[in-house]
């Protein structure tokens, strides 16, 4: 079995990528590059039990749809702790500046 080369896509066909629709099925190679992850590990998350649901389609054809890429995109990797950390400091900003200007 050869290894899957990587898709080298420009930031145009990224997002032409990203702006399919949900039900759209990709192969590995496609998959990989809308996850940012190399076709071999998305084989290896495949083997393991672990990754984005997939759909075998005969022996050996494998497809993701592009929902459920989305859905694991949100499940792995969610907004990061900094983001978090600056939202919930501005939120005690606001419920202090509220508190003040109620008691004021």
């Amino acid at each position: 079995m050869t290894n899957p080369t990587p898709l080298e896509l420009t930031l145009a066909e990224l997002r032409e990528l990203h702006a399919l629709p949900d039900e759209v099925l990709l192969n590995v190679q496609e998959a990989a590059a809308f996850l940012r992850l190399s076709p071999n590990a998305l084989n290896w998350y495949r083997s393991q039990r672990r990754g984005p649901t997939y759909q075998r389609i005969g022996p050996k054809t494998i497809r993701y749809r592009v929902g459920d890429l989305r859905a694991y995109m949100v499940e792995v990797q969610p907004l990061s702790r900094s983001y978090e950390s600056r939202t919930a400091r501005r939120k005690l900003a606001e419920m202090a500046t509220e508190r003040a200007s109620a008691e004021g």
